[in-house]
């Protein structure tokens, strides 16, 4: 098992290594801090960089009140982002993820874990089946710290968990304290993983009272209370939630979306057709688990979600259960290693376009900050991103491929509210001009320019609006006015006399 980590944590680093950071990773490296306007209206400023641990804490001290409050998560991230190199990141990450993997194998297979064909497989889980959260893991810096730190932490817990409730003896007292510590830190970690696996320990404590050690009951407790420090922080209840049910209800689109999810139904109602004890087994093993699947969904369905990755939790819960029950059922050996070879194939299938993708995204993004470094008028074209993600569409494993590869690069053109150019302003020059970059288009501005007088509509007033991919850019006269005053720009700019708006979608009302 030792080798089978290590080369899966290589395997992890030299995907990891090519890290497309995003908005989030721009904002941690600077200090957040609080100032009250005339008005008595709250408003988070950056005009510091982070440059130690207390700086990021001094930090989420603020976002904790007034932001969100995932305050062990950012701490981390922000001291990573403001004090050290994406290598050093990129090598701490890959370290988490063979945390992270020993904790999942050994929660799926037991003692078994050391057999090579089983840890193939388990890793095929997670590299094939859990595309959005291997996205994720290997995602910004923001995203690794979210979602691969707070799932290794928690899988550890649950390891640990198993041990103090099967426990025959009590626990030395400062091993009970140590135990606690380690619930109330991973509690405290991430909503979307904590309010599930709460609810799971509290299911099981009330069912299990007497049974249950004082070091469980303690570490019950403790977990609960890192739970109730994230999800109440008085930051969640000043943030609005501006999605509708709708929205909400996409989870359950996006979560038959995730392979492990169906597959583990499925393996479920064929070894409860062939084997029963199976199915039995699994059930009896992980109360916790199979409450925390259903509790985090419906928190996902009922309260809040936004996107799939709040999904991340229940996929990896799913491939705790998957594995166990794959585990049971496939035991012969020639099975196994049928199976294992297919899976190396496909992992390799995938790897590798994934490598070249992440790598020609991550050169794109060092290109965009180079010129953002250089270019006099402060503006930033990411062509070259959308022609990587066009060259990949098209080609004819793009509907496998899209399941895995997200360009993170793109979406600082759609960032609302135009924080975009100033958070990578602040990150490129560590707060010393915020107005670095004044604007982050899909093209060159000569390009635009031309489309839109192209292909344009003028209006009374000599504005042109014109749709421009995923996009709507109008154009304007300096001496005019903005004639869009319903919407909020993405970017904004000037260029050879006229003014420059670009919306996301497309803008209908224009005069």
């Amino acid at each position: 098992m030792p080798l089978a980590v290590v080369v899966g944590a290589i395997l992890f680093f030299i995907q990891d290594r090519w890290l497309i950071l995003n908005t989030d990773d721009f904002a941690f490296s600077t200090v957040s801090e609080l100032v009250v306007l005339d008005n008595g209206e709250h408003v988070i400023v950056h005009d510091h960089p982070v440059t130690s641990l207390a700086d990021a804490i001094r930090s989420q001290a603020v976002c904790y009140l007034w932001y969100n409050g995932r305050f062990v998560v950012h701490a981390i991230v922000q001291w990573f982002s403001g004090t050290q190199s994406e290598l050093a990141f990129a090598i701490c990450n890959s370290l988490v993820f063979a945390l992270f993997f020993v904790c999942l194998v050994t929660l799926g297979y037991g003692r078994d874990r050391r057999r090579l064909s089983l840890l193939i497989v388990a890793f095929a889980v997670v590299w094939l089946l859990m595309p959005g959260a291997l996205r994720m893991f290997t995602s910004s810096e923001a995203c690794s710290v979210n979602y691969l730190w707070t799932a290794a932490a928690n899988l550890l817990l649950l390891l640990v968990f198993d041990k103090t409730r099967q426990s025959d003896r009590p626990f030395p007292l400062w091993q009970t304290a140590l135990i606690a510590l380690l619930a109330l830190v991973a509690g405290s970690m991430q909503e979307s993983f904590s309010i599930g696996i709460a609810a799971g320990l509290m299911v099981y404590l009330l069912l299990h009272w007497r049974d249950l050690p004082m070091t469980g009951r303690v570490f019950v407790f403790a977990y609960l209370v890192g739970t109730a420090l994230c999800v109440l922080s008085p930051a969640n209840f000043t943030r609005s939630d501006d999605l509708g049910h709708a929205v909400r209800l996409r989870a359950l689109v996006d979560l038959v979306k995730v392979p492990v999810f169906p597959l583990t139904v499925l393996t479920a109602a064929v070894a409860l057709a062939k084997k029963p004890a199976v199915v039995l087994d699994v059930l009896r093993r992980n109360l916790v688990i199979i409450v925390a699947i259903l509790v985090n969904l419906a928190f996902a369905v009922l309260v809040a979600y936004t996107m799939s990755w709040q999904l991340t939790c229940i996929s990896i819960l799913c491939a705790v259960l998957f594995l166990q029950m794959y585990h049971q059922l496939v035991e012969g050996k020639t099975a196994r290693t049928v199976i294992a070879a297919v899976a190396v194939v496909a992992v390799a299938a995938i790897y590798v376009p994934m490598h070249s993708y992440r790598q020609e995204v991550w050169q794109a993004q060092h290109a965009m900050m180079d010129e953002a470094r250089t270019s006099s008028a402060g503006i930033v074209s990411i062509k070259r991103a959308f022609d990587i993600d066009s060259r990949y569409g098209r080609s004819p494993f793009a509907p496998i491929l899209k399941v895995y590869l997200r360009n993170e690069v793109t979406p600082l053109v759609l960032n609302d509210k135009l924080v975009a150019p100033a958070m990578l302003s602040r990150y490129l020059t560590r707060c010393g001009n915020p107005e670095l970059v004044k604007a982050i288009l899909p093209d060159e501005p000569a390009v635009i320019a031309r489309a839109v007088d192209d292909g344009g509509k003028p209006s009374a007033d000599g504005s042109k609006a014109v749709n421009f991919g995923p996009y709507t850019i109008v154009s304007w006269p300096e001496t005019a006015d903005a004639p869009v005053t319903d919407a909020l720009p993405s970017q904004q700019w000037q260029y050879l006399g006229r003014h420059y708006s670009l919306y996301p979608g497309h803008i209908d009302n224009i005069p």
